[in-house]
């Protein structure tokens, strides 16, 4: 399958996951053989703190800053340990397996990546239930065994390393749940709230319209646009495949537009260039008004005119995601365009 080209819109607007998640690194497999099983054990935590550590980076430094990193010390790694847990143990006499738990300290590890200049994410997003809503000329599914896009979801969640997806199973109170959704009746998904425990739901719509598929990603109960994307495919192409690329899509394009948002960048005063869509000058003058008000700024600077969008350089205090905070507590929205170029919008 080629995707001739894609537009997409993000919002970011998740409430993040505390600090203390972000910093403990789950379900490690472990495994050691030594002369003895004590040995053994011991081998294999320090090789697990190890591998928690190498994961840690994953989620926290995008993959271009980790090849930047210099390769710390296993006293460094061990030191910032936390605390470690066990589970599932097994040992022979001279062999260990089990599953570790393990908590970093946020100190050390953030002043580890602030000598080097590295930008790291201080938050992830909820864990969350995605309900699939598959629509074509003749069928509008959800849940049901007949649904490609519901199919693909039961075979692969969306490539992710930040976001934690749970897919409904398609039960008989499921289906009755989610029934009203595509007529936008959003009553019955307090069920899938309360059946697995998350706060959020990310409603995910594939509609196919002609030679495309178009995309909306939306969350509940805030009931928030987060994604729309456009993907033109093959007309040959069958539906299942297509939903695989656009199940992975989705996940990576979620997570990017994250990691660009809450990345802490530790510049004390820095310079963000945004496009801002105008109809005319009256209205970019109003805008101008509000943006020059808002005291964590410390310029605002028109630096380009185009058909729709002015281009705008905002000087700011603080940290990236400190200013995108910021600006949606004042009515100020920051999304983003295929290309990653941040827009600037204002709703009243």
């Amino acid at each position: 399958m080629k995707v001739f080209w894609i537009r997409l819109l993000i919002l970011i607007s998740f409430s993040p996951v505390c600090h203390a998640a972000v910093y403990t690194i789950s379900d490690i497999p472990v495994s050691a053989e030594a002369d003895n099983a004590v040995l053994a054990r011991d081998q294999a935590l320090i090789e697990g703190q190890k591998k928690a550590f190498d994961r840690l980076l994953d989620q926290i430094v995008s993959e271009t800053d980790q090849e930047k990193l210099q390769e710390p010390e296993e006293a460094f790694i061990l030191n910032a340990v936390q605390d470690v847990s066990v589970s599932h143990e097994k040992t022979t006499q001279t062999k260990y397996m089990g599953t570790l738990s393990v908590r970093f300290k946020e100190k050390p590890i953030q002043e580890f990546l602030k000598t080097q200049q590295i930008p790291f994410l201080e938050s992830l997003p909820d864990p969350m239930i995605i309900l699939p809503i598959y629509q074509d000329e003749t069928h509008v599914l959800t849940l049901e065994e007949t649904s490609p896009l519901f199919r693909s979801l039961q075979e692969t969640l969306p490539r992710t390393t930040l976001y934690r997806f749970s897919i409904p199973t398609g039960s008989a109170d499921e289906l009755t749940a989610i029934s009203g959704l595509s007529a936008h009746d959003m009553s019955g998904l307090k069920l899938f709230l309360k059946k697995y425990a998350v706060s959020q739901i990310l409603i995910l719509t594939v509609q196919k319209k002609g030679n495309f598929y178009e995309v909306v990603t939306a969350s509940y109960p805030s009931e928030q646009t987060i994604t729309q994307t456009r993907f033109r495919v093959f007309e040959s192409l069958p539906p299942k495949m297509a939903m695989d690329r656009i199940v992975q899509q989705v996940g990576v394009t979620l997570e990017n537009q994250w990691r660009y948002t809450k990345m802490n960048t530790m510049h004390e005063i820095g310079m963000y260039h945004v496009l801002v869509p105008v109809q005319s000058v009256q209205e970019w003058l109003a805008l101008q008004k509000k943006l020059n008000r808002l005291s964590f700024l410390t310029s605002v600077r028109l630096n380009g005119v185009f058909e729709r969008f002015i281009l705008v350089d905002l000087g700011y205090k603080g940290s990236l995601y400190q200013l995108a905070t910021e600006l949606e507590k004042r009515g100020f929205q920051l999304s983003f365009d295929s290309f990653n170029q941040p827009i600037l919008t204002f709703h009243n």
